[in-house]
């Protein structure tokens, strides 16, 4: 749901990912992937325009924007690094409240 296969999700499942780090995670990964490449394509590709030449243009496509997107990459490793250490959080009590049952 990260993006990468469908592009044009129903919005409550847009809503719901923001709390998955993959969600995130996605973003830092396709901008460190396709920052700076070129691709090279056929003329016919390129002549009825599905040729994408620049990681930029893919992207961009994707509503990834960059760098210098919407938040910017250094905001997408906070909010990954604090999603798991919440989730780490949750895992902890879970265990111990688990434990205090069985142990009572």
């Amino acid at each position: 749901m990260a993006g990468f296969f469908s592009s044009s999700m129903p919005q409550f499942l847009i809503d719901i990912n923001h709390i998955s780090p993959m969600y995130w995670g996605a973003y830092i990964l396709a901008n460190i992937g396709f920052e700076g490449e070129t691709f090279t394509c056929d003329q016919e590709s390129i002549d009825n325009g599905s040729c994408l030449t620049t990681g930029d243009e893919v992207l961009e496509l994707y509503n990834f924007g960059g760098r210098d997107g919407k938040y910017g990459l250094t905001f997408h490793y906070w909010i990954v690094a604090v999603l798991v250490c919440i989730y780490f959080m949750i895992a902890v009590l879970a265990v111990r409240l688990r434990a205090y049952k069985i142990s009572h």
